[in-house]
């Protein structure tokens, strides 16, 4: 067993691959609090963190992740309004589980950082801090270099009451990874900065400010050559965190789900391009459908139990962001959506399942109803804050709904079914055929027996032309394409038909309560 520099923590060598920390910023809630930049970031289109980095954050912050690291998990609560991130670490909360060591060296790295979200997405916790000195010397150099990773085991199963002491009350996350190693932050003109990144020294003394500095090259090198965490390269850098809902498998939520009754719509639009067309009528039977899409910790929870693959990574991908767990999961490809709904116990519905829960009893062409362009509110679509985050995209001029990509499932609701014209389109179980609609059965279709494509329905956040956000729209897409325009809601057919149960129209519950 060998020992380090957080006193009886056990490290035990596992041969996992590390994730790359990504953007974010942090304060210690009650502990520090990164005061706001006089020129700050773009919140709106900033797409927030993954893996947040300490390069910015209190040595205190550091010292309490390792005293807590050599307790248990670490559990925390976490909160974000904008570019306003806050973490609180429960010291109280104890959470038996065991980190295990990982030996990863990486090379040294190295980054000017000359504007504000560039210090957002490499000096996380509490980078905010930062941005001030972007005013007056310029620039930020900040070189890194890690050894490699405390990890929790995965799957990582915990008792069903593992957070429900006093002092775990209101954690959100535990922190699955802390990625360990040293660095040096440093401040000053850009010509300065470079120059200390390609290695030479400052041309004038005084001429940079060293902001932070932890561990020295010497001591990561021994590291390395002993495979084991020294003084000097075991410096907590970056934090993988886990939401709550993601650990205690044997408590999963099961989605809130919207009771539809056996009987006929109108399917389709007479007049509209081939795959849709013409409008026919379609007997469905008796089912039940989420009523909001999934989201990213729901899904993470299949992922943690080992039943599902782990989402594709990518901008704007929503699995592991932190703040964003009530997101809609998307980048998933068809065999994920289909794996988590077999997980809930449900399955994907079939094309005229969702189309009838989507069009509702009045038979609408969008989630809000007839009319064009949207009203306010209406939901998550190509606005005008996309725009600042994606000025290529076709946007609905003059629509604003507060979100440049994803927003929360629950954040528009409609009448039977939340979302279906925008935030992310959704994978069903039919394979896809442009003639389907014209030759396909009129009573419970379940689409063509093979095919080289899958249906995705709805429209996403990207979508800002009336045909994309019609609810009539079909798309066939690859079943191996990840994109993160893609997410999933899921169906199953009861086991008796729906009684006096059935949810109200307008008494949308709270996804907090699946």
């Amino acid at each position: 067993m060998v020992r380090s520099t957080f006193s009886g923590l056990r490290w035990l060598p596992v041969s996992v691959g590390l994730c790359t920390a990504a953007c974010g910023i942090f304060g210690t809630s009650g502990r520090h609090v990164a005061p706001p930049p006089s020129t700050g970031p773009d919140c709106a289109a900033w797409e927030g963190p993954s893996a947040p980095t300490l390069y910015a954050a209190p040595s205190e912050l550091r010292a309490a992740i390792r005293r807590q690291a050599e307790q248990g998990a670490v559990a925390v609560r976490f909160q974000r309004a904008g570019c306003d991130l806050r973490i609180e670490i429960l010291e109280s909360c104890l959470v038996a589980a065991t980190y295990n060591f990982e030996l990863r060296p990486g090379a040294e790295t190295k980054q000017r950082l000359g504007q504000p979200l560039e210090i957002l997405n490499a000096a996380s916790i509490a980078g905010l801090g930062w941005v001030p000195l972007l005013e007056k010397p310029g620039a930020v150099g900040l070189v890194a270099a890690r050894l490699g990773a405390l990890r929790l085991p995965v799957p990582l199963r915990l008792p069903r009451n593992a957070l429900d002491a006093e002092g775990c009350r209101g954690a959100t996350h535990l922190v699955s990874a802390i990625e360990l190693g040293r660095f040096r932050a440093f401040a000053g003109t850009a010509p300065e900065v470079d120059r200390v990144l390609a290695g030479q020294p400052p041309s004038a003394p005084g001429a940079l400010e060293t902001i932070a500095e932890v561990g020295a090259p010497e001591s990561c090198t021994r590291a390395a050559r002993e495979a084991r965490p020294l003084i000097g390269c075991d410096e907590p850098l970056a934090l993988h965190l886990m939401a709550v809902s993601g650990t205690q498998v044997e408590s999963a939520a099961v989605s809130s789900m919207v009771s539809i009754p056996d009987g006929s719509f109108m399917r389709g639009e007479d007049g509209a391009a081939k795959d849709r067309a013409p409008a026919r009528s379609i007997h469905v039977d008796a089912f039940e459908i989420d009523r909001f899409e999934v989201t990213a910790a729901e899904y993470a929870a299949c992922v943690t139990a080992g039943s599902c693959a782990a989402p594709e990574s990518g901008p704007f991908c929503t699995a592991g962001v932190l703040g964003k767990e009530r997101h809609p999961v998307n980048c998933i490809d068809h065999s994920r959506a289909a794996a988590y709904c077999a997980f809930a116990g449900k399955r994907l519905p079939t094309e005229a399942e969702w189309e009838k829960a989507a069009r509702a009893p009045d038979g609408r062409l969008f989630s809000w109803g007839n009319e064009w362009p949207p009203p306010k509110g209406a939901g998550n679509f190509a606005d005008e804050i996309a725009a600042r985050a994606f000025p290529y995209w076709t946007r609905i001029n003059g629509y604003s709904d507060g979100y440049a990509a994803t927003a929360p499932v629950d954040a528009f609701v409609g009448p039977t079914v939340a979302q279906t014209s925008g935030n992310v389109a959704e994978w069903v179980s039919d394979f896809y055929d442009d003639d389907y609609y014209e030759k396909g059965p009129d009573q419970n279709p379940t689409g063509p027996k093979r095919g080289v494509y899958f249906v995705v329905r709805g429209g996403h956040f990207g979508a800002g032309e009336l045909d994309q956000l019609k609810l009539t729209r079909r798309d066939g897409r690859s079943a191996a394409r990840a994109s993160m325009y893609f997410g999933v809601r899921c169906a199953r057919t009861p086991e008796s038909p729906p009684g006096t149960g059935d949810l109200p129209e307008g008494e949308a519950p709270s996804p907090s309560g699946r």
